[in-house]
């Protein structure tokens, strides 16, 4: 409800909003690979994703000029002298299911039989998922990994250093580092286990820089530091 007060004099009130969001996704991947050498591998994964979405959303009005005035020029209800500055619009609990993104693979193994093996992948991934729905994340996306990775019998750890390219125009290149392992069950069943550990774009490595530069931190300070340009 605003009034008709300069463009100025508005502005001074603003909206918070509380979402109270919690999202929950389940994938099933189906994951294929056809070997053309014993080095080159091609892949293609299809994911079903479940996404689970709840909210408490609430809105709260900040009004300037009902704290200075008594006399709200923005409110849900009521009136300028008795306003209404919090809502709660209603629940939101729902859920969506459907293909994800698409992801095609291919794999070079350009080192093998030594202390590590060494791998370079390039996967490309299509936004077949309705974004919409959290089922995708509505742009395409080209990602590259070095591979290092040691065969110990039927275990087999591997660290995957990545570089990925994002297509959206809100979305940042990022630098990746995934750890995670191959245990071999039986002939036709292999565990697999990944875990992102680091997720760096390049506005955060610049800041990482300049942090680095200006503070001449410590070895204590450098784990902070790295903390907070990290998610």
């Amino acid at each position: 409800h605003p009034t008709l007060l300069p463009k100025e004099v508005l502005q001074f009130d603003y909206i918070d909003m509380y979402m109270h969001m919690d999202i929950n996704a389940s994938i099933l991947a189906f994951y294929s690979t056809y070997g053309l050498t014993d080095r080159i591998d091609l892949g293609v994964a299809i994911p079903i994703v479940n996404v689970k979405m709840k909210s408490d959303p609430t809105a709260v009005m900040n009004s300037y000029t009902f704290v200075n005035n008594d006399s709200a020029n923005h409110f849900f209800g009521g009136t300028r002298a008795n306003p209404v500055l919090e809502i709660q619009p209603g629940s939101i609990d729902d859920d969506a299911t459907g293909l994800g993104d698409i992801a095609i693979r291919a794999k070079f193994n350009f080192l093998k039989n030594s202390s590590v093996d060494l791998a370079a992948l390039a996967e490309y991934r299509i936004a077949t998922g309705d974004d919409k729905n959290f089922l995708g994340l509505g742009s395409d996306q080209v990602s590259f990994f070095l591979i290092i990775s040691k065969i110990i019998g039927d275990f087999a750890p591997h660290l995957n250093l990545g570089y990925k390219l994002n297509t959206g125009s809100t979305d940042l290149d990022e630098f990746l580092c995934h750890l995670g392992y191959d245990q071999k069950l039986s002939q036709q069943l292999i565990l697999n286990w990944v875990r992102k550990i680091m997720r760096l774009n390049f506005r955060n490595l610049l800041l990482w820089f300049v942090l680095m530069a200006i503070r001449r931190p410590s070895i204590l300070q450098i784990f902070q530091i790295i903390n907070m340009t990290i998610s």
